[in-house]
């Protein structure tokens, strides 16, 4: 006997797009698996499951959080003369803003907002949370990162900082959404 959840028909090989294809899964199989994990919040741990229509939720919400960050930002493209200093900024046209990210933390939250980047029509550009302050703040600045978001975990949050300063408020730091905002339903 077949269930619903292991019912699949493959998307149409139209679908070029990822946001595309993720929708495609959000209409044509809702209630499939979309992640399955162990749940250490419970003791003992239990079995978790994330449906496709869960999982899109999270990133719409992810979408609606980088759409007010990149509305609300103050972020300045700065060029830098011959001798490496910053010259005057101008504000970032909308289509061009990078979101960088910077996290150690959940794989889930890091996933959907990475979604949620692109499905707000952005360049989402991760970045290694082992790397050295000043080497972020390199890679920020050759990607014309306009915000950078971290994890909660504090090592990433000093990093971040660092990497921010050295580029005198170029990039607009934001904090990573938690799962259980990303997710306010399960938990």
């Amino acid at each position: 006997m077949t269930s619903k959840a292991s019912a699949f028909t493959p998307p149409s090989p139209d679908l070029y797009l990822l946001p595309a294809l993720y929708d495609w899964h959000y209409e044509n199989s809702p209630d499939s698996p979309l992640f399955v994990f162990a749940d250490d919040n419970e003791e003992p741990p239990r079995r978790r499951v994330i449906s496709w229509r869960e999982g899109l939720q999270a990133a719409q919400r992810a979408t609606d959080f980088v759409r007010a960050a990149a509305s609300s930002s103050r972020s300045l493209d700065t060029a830098s003369d011959t001798n490496g200093k910053a010259q005057s900024a101008a504000p970032v046209p909308e289509r061009l803003k990078v979101f960088a990210i910077l996290s150690a933390g959940d794989t889930l939250p890091y996933f959907v907002f990475m979604l949620g980047v692109l499905r707000a029509g952005y360049t989402v550009f991760p970045v290694s949370p082992r790397l050295p302050p000043l080497v972020v703040a390199a890679l920020l600045a050759q990607a014309h990162a306009t915000h950078l978001v971290l994890s909660a975990d504090e090592g990433t949050q000093e990093v971040g900082r660092a990497a921010v300063e050295a580029l005198k408020g170029s990039v607009q730091a934001l904090q990573m959404p938690a799962f259980k905002t990303l997710f306010p339903t399960n938990g």
